[in-house]
């Protein structure tokens, strides 16, 4: 495998953890900020979990999904939070609430290489902004200590593993042992020093998005893209997630009447508010995976 190749496989699943929730600050700043430098121990962590899972995938790849499977629903509300994000962009919400089903349903329609597509330039575009959005001199690091910092990460490796699931085993297909770690190796290098340099920057912010707190007036509008895209990405994936379990599991033909259910679905849970279903529904999303995994075994 070449270099483009581990790249493409990095950058696709890239793509699906920066979403709305992590370009924003949001995630970083709920999950991990209040716990201060242990919320960079969780993001160590949270990160190795979430490599480890890529592996399983890769070593579990003919597993079925088990008896009990929550997951879609999941999906559906990490779909239902990106919605959200991108609703508060648009002053017109009931064009946008339109034109998002429909444009929606079309891309699950056509297929899971356009989620691959969009994971990839939004994965390239965070890169490329960092040096216009950090400013690592205003930082004030203090010790903190709390054992929820731990099953934060924990839950938030998972939410990512949720949001990233279907296409994991899209890219997983075929690929050799020695190609996949590799690539789960670049892949930790990555997300964690992203997660870092973003904590680092919004370590003092109280604001609701606090990546856009201090950045210069002219690379606003940019950012604002940058984020636009990064929540199509995170929609995009996590709604494929959905409607490919739904098929498999409930023999439901793949149509486009199912894929407009699906994105219906979505919209109605956008309702609930970016910043709520982050703080609070994210952490239960996590909770419900690791509940499954453990009853799936449990019963089988």
């Amino acid at each position: 495998m070449s270099f483009f190749s581990c790249l493409y496989f990095v950058f696709s699943i890239l793509g699906c953890v920066l979403g709305a929730g992590f370009v924003s600050g949001t995630e970083i700043q709920k999950f991990f900020v209040q716990y201060k430098v242990w919320g960079i121990v969780g993001i160590i962590v949270s990160n190795v979990i979430f490599c480890l899972s890529i592996l399983y995938f890769y070593f579990k790849s003919n597993d079925k999904n088990g008896k009990i499977n929550l997951l879609p629903y999941c999906q559906i509300f990490i779909s239902g939070t990106m919605m959200a994000g991108l609703s508060s962009v648009f002053p017109n919400k009931i064009v946008f609430n339109f034109l998002a089903v429909i444009v929606l349903s079309i891309v699950l329609f056509c297929g899971i290489k356009v989620a691959n597509v969009v994971n990839i330039i939004v994965s390239i575009c965070v890169i490329m902004s960092l040096p216009f959005i950090l400013e690592i001199s205003k930082i004030d690091i203090i010790c903190g200590y709390r054992v929820g910092a731990f099953v934060k990460c924990i839950l938030y490796a998972f939410m990512n593993v949720l949001t990233s699931e279907a296409i994991l085993k899209n890219l997983l297909k075929n690929k050799s042992k020695k190609f996949v770690i590799c690539c789960c190796l670049v892949l930790f290098v990555i997300v964690s020093t992203l997660q870092i340099l973003f904590f680092i920057n919004i370590y003092n912010s109280k604001s609701e998005m606090p990546m856009f707190d201090n950045l210069q007036s002219w690379f606003v509008g940019v950012y604002k893209t940058i984020f636009v895209i990064a929540m199509i990405s995170t929609l995009i994936s996590s709604s494929f997630g959905a409607i490919k379990i739904f098929k498999n599991k409930m023999n439901l033909g793949y149509n486009f009447a199912q894929c407009l259910a699906i994105s219906c679905m979505i919209l109605l849970i956008s309702f609930i508010g970016f910043s709520k279903i982050i703080e609070y529904i994210y952490p239960i999303i996590g909770l419900i995976f690791v509940l499954q995994v453990v009853l799936n075994k449990m019963f089988t």
